[in-house]
């Protein structure tokens, strides 16, 4: 199913199969039912979008450092999971605990919230993704932020193929046009 067939069937839907009417309004109503279903996180499977699925690596220096930030991707809808690099040996790996910022918090007065030698404890705040590690643990750590990230309509030709192009699933797509 490419770009045209998409509006065509919700213009079909709408009474107006050759577009005369809604040609213009029939794309945006699709754009926005798309991203409004993305937005909402429900009504999906991860499989049925994975070509907007976006596993980003990146390695934690801690050389200098009991704390690492980075900067959360801005062309994201949100961020789905942290988790360890499948290259990572389970032997000389970390165990990722996603904390509270109440938790962080509390780390510096209470000695039992900080993290124990083979833990790092992440939290997100804002735009940045914070990381806390033991005094003790000396290893960097390369991790996997997985992203779902927003779709570029303005790459869509009209015979782009969003089955096959751009890894929809049939299915979320006639969901998508049954919103629209």
């Amino acid at each position: 199913m490419n770009w045209t067939d998409v509006r065509i069937e919700i213009g079909r839907r709408l009474g107006d199969p050759d577009l005369k009417d809604f040609r213009s309004v029939v794309g945006k109503m699709f754009t926005s039912s798309m991203t409004e279903i993305l937005e909402n996180g429900d009504n999906f499977n991860l499989e049925e979008v994975s070509g907007l699925v976006d596993d980003s690596v990146r390695e934690l220096d801690f050389t200098n450092s009991e704390q690492v930030s980075i900067i959360v991707k801005d062309d994201a809808i949100r961020l789905l999971d942290i988790f360890q690099d499948i290259a990572t040996s389970f032997d000389s790996g970390a165990t990722l605990i996603e904390i509270s910022q109440s938790d962080f918090k509390r780390m510096n007065l209470e000695k039992s919230f900080r993290p124990a030698i083979s833990e790092v404890f992440w939290f997100r705040r804002g735009n940045k993704l914070h990381f806390i590690k033991h005094p003790d643990y000396h290893n960097n750590i390369t991790i996997v932020a997985q992203y779902l990230l927003n779709p570029d309509f303005d790459t869509w030709a009209d015979d782009t193929d969003l089955i096959n192009d751009k890894s929809f699933s049939l299915n979320f797509l006639f969901r998508v046009i049954d919103k629209a």
